[in-house]
């Protein structure tokens, strides 16, 4: 597996995520979203919208631990490459 999945998906989703959370304008790739309480449930939700829209199917949530598997933005995009991948 790429040790930089999606590079061209990676910068919009920073984007996204620093207009959801305007108090971390210092998100990177490797940033901790849930460790580090960033991530809210509104931006969660927004989050699910986000890859639902990228991948043209729908987030199924049964089974999803989004605290590991969307540990981070990179994981997000890991997350994001695997759906396009069983499309």
């Amino acid at each position: 597996m790429p040790s930089d999945p999606g590079p061209g998906l990676e910068e919009p989703l920073l984007e996204a995520l620093r207009a959801w959370l305007p108090a971390f304008p210092d998100l990177k790739p490797d940033t901790p979203l849930f460790a580090s309480g960033r991530l809210d449930s509104m931006a969660l939700l927004n989050l699910v919208i986000w890859i639902e829209e990228r991948t043209g199917r729908p987030v199924e949530v049964s089974g999803l631990d989004p605290a590991i598997e969307w540990a981070t933005v990179r994981d997000i995009l890991r997350y994001v490459q695997r759906q396009d991948r069983e499309q």
